[in-house]
Formats: C-alpha cells, sequence, structure tokens
C-alpha cells in the first residue's frame, strides 16, 4: 500500500516538474547558474548547494528520489536559492518567490493525494527568513506588537530590548514551528493590505 502510494506520488511529481519546466517564468532555471560566464564570481561562495529543474529532472528519471518530499526538497532549493544571491525586490527574487509560491500550493496536493504529511517543523531557509526580515517592516506597530506578543509567549530568548521603545528580534533563535506561526500571520496581513490598496486603486 505505501509503495503505491509512493509510486503515484511520484508519477505527479514528474507532471509537476514538467509543468514547471514549460512554466513561462522557468528559463533561468532551467539549466545550472552560468555563474563563470555572467562574471558572477561570488555565487559558488553564497550558493554552496546549486539545484536547477534540469538536474531535478535526471535525478527522477534516475529513480534517485526515495519520496516526493525529497523532490520537493530539491524543487524548494531552486528557489531559495535564487531568493538568497538576488537581492529582495528584485526582477529574479519576485519570479523565484512566485513561482516557489505556486510550487507550494501544487505539491501540497500531490502530498495529501499520495497519503503524505509535509514536515511543518522544517526550519526555515537564509531566504524565508531574509523574506520574513523585510516583512515585518511593512506591518502596522499594532500587528508587529502581535508578533512580538506571540514571540514572547513561545520564545522570549528571541527578543531583546534595545530601549524602552525598540526591541531586536533574533530569529535564528525562534523554534521553526513559532516561526511558521509568525510567518503565515505577517504574510497574511500584507496580503489582506496589498487586497485593500489594489481595491482603493480601481
Amino acid at each position: 500500500m505505501a509503495a503505491a502510494g509512493k509510486s503515484a506520488g511520484m508519477a505527479e511529481c514528474a507532471k509537476l516538474l514538467e509543468f514547471f519546466m514549460k512554466h513561462k517564468d522557468a528559463a533561468p532555471f532551467l539549466e545550472p547558474v552560468r555563474w563563470e560566464e555572467w562574471g558572477l564570481h561570488d555565487y559558488p561562495k553564497v550558493i554552496k548547494q546549486p539545484m536547477d529543474l534540469g538536474l531535478v529532472m535526471k535525478n527522477l528519471e534516475a529513480g534517485k528520489y526515495d519520496s516526493p518530499l525529497e523532490f520537493e526538497k530539491d524543487v524548494a532549493l531552486i528557489w531559495d536559492n535564487c531568493m538568497t544571491y538576488n537581492a529582495d525586490g528584485s526582477e529574479y527574487f519576485e519570479i523565484a518567490k512566485r513561482l516557489k509560491k505556486l510550487f507550494q500550493q501544487k505539491f501540497s496536493k500531490i502530498a495529501a493525494s499520495a497519503g503524505i504529511r509535509t514536515d511543518e517543523h522544517r526550519a526555515p531557509t537564509l531566504a524565508e527568513k531574509k523574506t520574513f526580515s523585510h516583512n515585518i517592516y511593512h506591518i502596522t506597530a499594532d500587528e508587529l506588537g502581535k508578533v512580538v506578543q506571540i514571540l514572547d509567549q513561545r520564545c522570549d530568548s528571541c527578543i531583546r530590548k534595545i530601549d524602552s521603545d525598540d526591541i531586536e528580534i533574533d530569529i535564528d533563535a525562534i523554534s521553526a514551528e513559532t516561526f511558521w506561526e509568525v510567518d503565515a500571520f505577517v504574510s497574511n496581513v500584507i496580503a489582506a493590505s496589498k487586497s485593500k490598496g489594489a481595491k482603493r486603486s480601481r
């Protein structure tokens, strides 16, 4: 039964990979970054584990993935590498961010149909921490207060008071479970704010 579920899951992963390789924004991710050709000499220092969709395809065809979660880990690495190397808000950063969100949405359906529970407690990547750090500067003081309240209850060592008005959040000290909770809160707040802004501009 488990083997059948695994096979079904991997077949769906192959279809999902094909979808992304044909995506209109996939071109930068189809093959290894040609960092030498492009003069990106710091790339190997910043990105320790390069990954691209072509390599994922080779691994998939060679049967190197024992489960859909191993496949998911490599594909997620593609977007995370791009978001780590490129500046927040840059064209490539935003493309990777959109593709990552789309991939997570589609992969979650594969995981559910194959009876696989995704790891909700995995440690956030550097790119995910970077995005969270950027996002908390774009919420209101009251909303930030709620984030601080959650952190104070779950991980008081994450918060350091600089003075009576200012605090410092140590993201590296936040547990994975708590990080995803506050990250979801902040992301939802920003999404709601953008939605309201879009309605006002119409």
